[in-house]
């Protein structure tokens, strides 16, 4: 028997001679025993080991991204209407659809806008001109109140509102109509006209 120190004794297997650790009771434990406590333990630290690289991984990522939305006013002009005259004193109009614009405007409520018109030169004497522009529609539920057209206006070179109220919107085709009056101080001829609208915040 080998010699024991703190009830811990060795003892040579008489399989193939190595020296196992014995128990605390003296009996010595058979070889295959120890062989499979060594892989049991082994066992344990590779699934400890995986379980940490798992617990490491992840399958989502996110990305965060910044907007930023300009602002968007865009007013277009459509058609050339002409006017034939032939009653002094008689309002003449353009023909539905002859002239029309087009509208967007991304600035939503709390910033309404107006449409003015001017004419671009003074009309020669014994000739008015009048403008009848429509409110373009409203977009979208809950995102202010409808435009409003003001009805038909006389033009002259300063800045006269036509439609107030103009608010989120993307139309196309809005009619606009014009009249003119004629009286004896205008000789017959031919007679030109241009008409600037601009939109602007109120």
């Amino acid at each position: 028997m080998a010699p024991c120190f703190h009830r811990t004794c060795l003892s040579t297997s008489p399989s193939n001679g190595r020296l196992l650790p014995a128990p605390s009771n003296g009996r010595l434990l058979p070889a295959r025993w120890a062989r499979a406590g060594l892989l049991l333990l082994a066992s344990l630290l590779l699934w400890s080991l995986a379980e940490h690289d798992a617990a490491g991984q992840s399958t989502e990522s996110f990305a965060e991204l910044d907007f930023t939305v300009q602002e968007k006013i865009d007013l277009k002009v459509v058609g050339n209407p002409t006017l034939s005259i032939g009653q002094l004193g008689e309002p003449v109009k353009t023909d539905e659809g002859a002239a029309s614009y087009n509208l967007e405007v991304n600035t939503g409520k709390g910033k309404p806008r107006e449409i003015t018109a001017a004419l671009e030169d003074e009309l020669p004497d014994g000739l008015t001109l009048e403008a009848n522009v429509e409110a373009p529609e409203l977009q979208g539920e809950g995102e202010g109140q409808e435009a409003r057209s003001l009805g038909w206006t006389p033009l002259d070179t300063d800045e006269s509102p036509v439609v107030e109220d103009v608010q989120k919107t993307d139309d196309e085709g809005v009619s606009i109509q014009y009249r003119a009056t004629v009286d004896v101080e205008l000789p017959p001829g031919g007679y030109e006209a241009t008409v600037m609208y601009t939109i602007s915040e109120e």
